[in-house]
């Protein structure tokens, strides 16, 4: 699979998926504190988006 193998409905949706477990990591308490640097949760969230992204039975959204 390549970048032009991905429409855009499936970015839309990884992105959904990565704003959601951005926004739990961030919440959570042991990586609330000011500690552990931004760009770390960042890279976190985004390694757990791409791995759980193909478990989901997601319905592709429709090109505009």
């Amino acid at each position: 699979m390549t970048i032009s193998d991905i429409s855009p409905g499936q970015l839309q949706l990884f992105f959904l998926v990565f704003i959601r477990l951005g926004a739990i990591i961030s919440f959570l308490p042991v990586f609330s504190s000011s500690t552990i640097p931004v760009l770390g949760k960042v890279g976190l969230t985004f390694a757990v988006s791409f791995a759980i992204f193909p478990m989901l039975n997601l319905p592709i959204l429709p090109d505009l």
